[in-house]
Order: structure tokens, then C-alpha cells, then sequence
């Protein structure tokens, strides 16, 4: 029987050269990530995954904090694009191993957020998408976040 772990935390090569670009090097932002070697390291996450036999696969998802913690909208949306792309190619590289991934909805560029979800889930394949509990403080049922929810709705995803 498959084992499936669902939203297995990662930061892609591409996506971990982006945020340390923007927030600098070692920061509280990136500290506790860089201490997990898998995060980051592919080699090593394959290693580990080993252990668990060739029936174990992950799907994967950018680990948090949300992207307005450290980004401002253009920003956030273009550090979302680095991360859903980097882990789209890594599913399509290692199907076997990563049959899935989540993207992250950039809830702080209303803007934005219904398009990266639709290019997430139509274009590149994302089983779901992420979001976190407040977008800086906001509640999500406010109604600048209810297009994201709607288009949720209607592609029939999580």
C-alpha cells in the first residue's frame, strides 16, 4: 500500500536562492528551515525518504511563514511563482516521489490571488492550495478574500 504525506514542507532550490535574495542570509525567517536539512537539501530528502520504503511519496508545500510576513504583494506573488514552479518541475522530475504538490495563495494581492490559484491548480497541476490562518491580521472571511474562496469552490479543490 502507498504511503502518502501530505503537505510535506520543502523550500526548492529556486525558491530558497529567491527568499535568501530578498530577506538576506540566515535570518529568524529562514533559521528554522535551514536547520531542517530536507528543506532544502534534495540528496538528503531522498536519503531520508528511503528509509520509509519505495511505497512512501510526498506532497509537497512551501512551509510558512506566509509570504506577506517578509514580502509586500509583488513581491509575495513573484516569490509564489518561484515556489510553485520549482515544485511543479520537482513532481514532474520524480513522480514516483512526489506525486503532488500545494501551491500558496497570495492572499495579501487580492489583485492576484484568483489567477496564481487558477495557474497553480490549471497550468500547473497543484492538487490544492495553502493559506494560513490571517493574511497580516485579517480574517479570511472578509469579503476582499471571497473571489479566492468562490474559484476554490468552482475548481472543486481544497
Amino acid at each position: 500500500m502507498k504511503k502518502i504525506d501530505v503537505f510535506n514542507h520543502i523550500w526548492p532550490k529556486p525558491f530558497h536562492e529567491a527568499l535568501i535574495a530578498h530577506v538576506g542570509e540566515t535570518t529568524d525567517i529562514t533559521r528554522r528551515s535551514e536547520a531542517v536539512p530536507m528543506m532544502t537539501d534534495l540528496d538528503r530528502r531522498f536519503e531520508v525518504m528511503d528509509l520509509f520504503g519505495e511505497d512512501y511519496c510526498q506532497i509537497l508545500s512551501i512551509a510558512s511563514p506566509p509570504f506577506e510576513k517578509y514580502a509586500d504583494p509583488a513581491k509575495a506573488l513573484e516569490l509564489a511563482t518561484i515556489a510553485s514552479d520549482s515544485m511543479a518541475e520537482l513532481c514532474q522530475r520524480y513522480p514516483d516521489r512526489f506525486p503532488g504538490f500545494i501551491g500558496t495563495a497570495v492572499m495579501s494581492n487580492p489583485a492576484a490571488m484568483v489567477e496564481d490559484a487558477r495557474r497553480n491548480i490549471e497550468d500547473l497541476g497543484a492538487v490544492g492550495m495553502q493559506i494560513f490562518t490571517n493574511v497580516s491580521g485579517k480574517p479570511l472571511d472578509l469579503p476582499e478574500f471571497e473571489p479566492f474562496f468562490a474559484y476554490m469552490h468552482k475548481a472543486g479543490k481544497p
